[in-house]
């Protein structure tokens, strides 16, 4: 009897379409399409749409509002030839006949998100800004969520940053009665070298932590570079 291999090559693309348009002095749309691509040899899906808005008002451009829609599209299912092969199947011909086999899909869904949120700056003298910032996330699979930050910003060559994500039952003890590790509490800092401030040109260091339940918390680093 002949043995049959199967290997499968994992390769992912992701395709982006965008139209920004600005329809008054401060107020602008933008629509993102996203055409998502998972083929293992000639197996693809195809699907959501990011679509957002922000409106941007004041003397000084203080005040911010922004929303977003993400992942939003019909349930998404694989096609193609991928989902078929050649190969024997016992009780059927002989042990030298193959057979071309073809596996079905189940359909899926995208975790889609609606976003919502608002900023405002408070702006003192011509170096020190400081932000309070507010969003709710509803999520299609998981809790919504109700965020809060501030951040006082030293020109653009230090950050501070603190917030507070909250969403039901989070302060269950068990991670998966509340929905998150996540305990809520979360502050990050920003430290920016400029090599040309006409240009914007230079180097950020950015640094974040967010206290979590199980485990230590959670740290990340990341380094920014602008050309």
């Amino acid at each position: 009897m002949r043995k049959l291999s199967v290997v499968f090559v994992a390769l992912a693309l992701v395709v982006g379409f965008s139209v920004n348009a600005m329809a008054a002095q401060a107020l602008f749309y933008s629509e993102k399409e996203r055409l998502a691509t998972a083929p293992t040899k000639e197996l693809e899906v195809y699907g959501s749409v990011r679509i957002g808005t922000y409106w941007i008002t004041g003397d000084k451009e203080q005040i911010k509002f922004g929303v977003a829609l993400k992942n939003w599209g019909p349930n998404m299912k694989f096609t193609g030839d991928g989902l078929s092969f050649r190969g024997i199947i016992p009780g059927h011909g002989n042990d030298n006949d193959l057979f071309t086999v073809q596996q079905r899909s189940a359909t899926f869904e995208l975790p889609a998100t609606l976003r919502i949120g608002a900023s405002y700056d408070f702006l003192i003298g011509e170096m020190n800004k400081i932000t309070l910032a507010g969003n709710f996330q509803s999520n299609s699979f998981t809790k919504d969520q109700f965020v809060l930050g501030l951040e006082y910003a030293l020109k653009y060559y230090l950050s501070l940053r603190a917030g507070y994500t909250y969403q039901d039952g989070m302060f269950n003890n068990s991670a998966s009665e509340s929905g998150t590790v996540f305990t809520g509490l979360s502050l990050g800092a920003s430290v920016s070298v400029p090599f040309n401030k006409e240009k914007e040109t230079g180097i950020q260091i950015d640094y974040s932590y967010r206290t979590t339940n199980p485990y230590a918390g959670t740290h990340t680093i990341g380094l920014k570079l602008n050309f």
